[in-house]
């Protein structure tokens, strides 16, 4: 691999957040609210409901970031603390118990208060559980469109490699073989993920 190709952002596609460029306003908004929509119905869960859900998205035998499906910083943060707060006491947390964890961290969270207090909005809650239905087909959605980022962002490196002619047709190739490898390896994850989201013990609609 010659020395100007920076393969390292691309060992990982997902490590990209591409968003397309024709109705990129859209998508930020459709992305916003789908996970603004997962993270408040998560904590009007069923305590057991939401376990079983924060256990499939945070996949910790993955060995990745058990945020990872979040596009914004702040719902990644968000998440981050319920996962660590679940590790901590289990099941029995309540909004006033992450609100707590989450205050106590000053500064850092005052950058990501505004989208919290849309999240624990009763009026929020009320108006995307009406929608939701199912909190696991939100869960599903947000690993999806995770999914779908990560492709726009290997379809952006491939048009980039494409158009660097001083990139060889062999270096161009080698690159592609290993973006098969990660395409098999991200479809195997989603595809498990998705199963263990729709074979859950608990199939609770988010409650109105």
């Amino acid at each position: 691999m010659a020395d100007h190709i920076d393969e390292a952002p691309f060992a990982d596609p997902t490590q990209l957040e591409v968003l397309p460029e024709e109705g990129a306003d859209r998508e930020i908004l459709a992305t916003d609210e789908l996970e603004a929509r997962l993270l408040s119905a998560l904590l009007w869960a069923p305590a057991s409901l939401r376990r079983q859900i924060v256990d499939v998205l945070a996949d910790r035998d993955s060995g990745r970031d058990p945020a990872d499906d979040f596009w914004r910083p702040a719902h990644a943060y968000i998440f981050t603390h319920m996962v660590e707060l679940t590790a901590a006491v289990g099941t029995d947390w309540t909004i006033t118990d992450l609100n707590a964890r989450l205050t106590a961290h000053g500064q850092r969270f005052d950058a990501h208060k505004a989208s919290w207090l849309t999240i624990v909005s009763p009026a929020a809650d009320r108006a995307w559980s009406d929608t939701a239905g199912d909190i696991a087909q939100l869960a599903a959605e947000v690993i999806e469109a995770r999914y779908r980022r990560g492709y726009r962002a290997v379809a952006v490196r491939m048009q980039q490699l494409a158009d660097d002619h001083s990139v060889s047709p062999a270096e161009f190739d080698a690159f592609a073989t290993r973006m098969a490898g990660y395409r098999d390896r991200a479809q195997t994850r989603r595809l498990r993920r998705t199963y263990e989201l729709e074979h859950l013990t608990d199939r609770a609609p988010v409650a109105a």
